[in-house]
This record gives structure tokens, sequence and C-alpha cells, in this order.
């Protein structure tokens, strides 16, 4: 039974990753600086590797859809934690920004819908290896701090 949830959640994630390849931009608010970016009413698309989440729903971490107040990722300054942030506008076929290897950074959302996958299975989960996280949602705000260290 586990063999096919685990089945079922990696086709929703490759299936859920070829849809961004046909997202993109259209009339959204956004402010950003060299450290910081905001923007409004987009859809987000995260994944990568990160031991600390946040979330306003209590779930026991793997897949969960649906809506959540705030939704947060936090991704250290070590080598095996990376993530990459895709940020898509609401309607199709145009990509805003992309993020490619970000570390130590934290992403917060607020009014978040959507799919989201925190985790691994048993089996492949190695302690030193942190767990995959895929997030595809809507968001009414998304903040990117990005933290530098001796800065």
């Amino acid at each position: 039974m586990e063999r096919k949830t685990n089945r079922f959640i990696l086709m929703l994630v490759l299936m859920s990753l070829g849809t961004t390849s046909y997202l993109s931009l259209c009339c959204t608010s956004a402010a950003e600086n060299p450290k910081n970016i905001y923007y409004e009413n987009v859809t987000v698309l995260v994944f990568g590797r990160t031991r600390t989440i946040t979330s306003g729903v209590p779930w026991e971490k793997r897949l969960f859809i649906g809506s959540q107040t705030y939704f947060g990722v936090a991704v250290s300054d070590t080598p095996s934690e990376v993530v990459q942030i895709s940020i898509l506008h609401a309607h199709p076929l145009k990509k805003i920004k992309s993020l490619s290897d970000r570390s130590n950074t934290n992403v917060f959302m607020q009014g978040v819908k959507g799919v989201f996958f925190y985790g691994c299975g048993q089996s492949f989960c190695i302690s030193k290896i942190p767990p995959v996280i895929f997030v595809y949602c809507h968001v009414e705000k998304i903040w990117i701090y990005s933290i530098h260290s001796g800065e």
C-alpha cells in the first residue's frame, strides 16, 4: 500500500513540475531589492531540500493538499540544504522570476492554497540528508529574504 502511495506522490510531483514550463507573468504587484523579494497574487513553485518549515495547519509532513493561512521555508547555509524557487503569475504562460540554488534564505507565504509535500519515504531517508520539499501553490503574498553572512 505504501509503495502505491509513494508512486502516486511521485506522479503528482512530476505532473506539477511539467506544468511549470507553461506558466508565466501578467500584471502583479512586486517589490524587490538585492536581498529581499516581495510579490502579491502569484503562483509559486518551491522544491529542493531543507530541514525547517513552518505551517499554519497542523499536518504530519508528507503530502497535504489544501489551504493554509501561512507557510514558511527556512534554508540554512549548508551544502545539503538548497531550494529552487519559481514565481509565476496565476494566469498561464508567463514566468516572473526564477531563483535557483538558494541557500541561506527564508521564504514566507501568506494566504496559501495548493499542494505541499515535505519528507521522504522511510527507505530513502538518511539522517544526514535533509527531507525533500515540494510546494506548488497560489499565494496572496510572498516574501523571500536572503541572509548573507558577514554583511
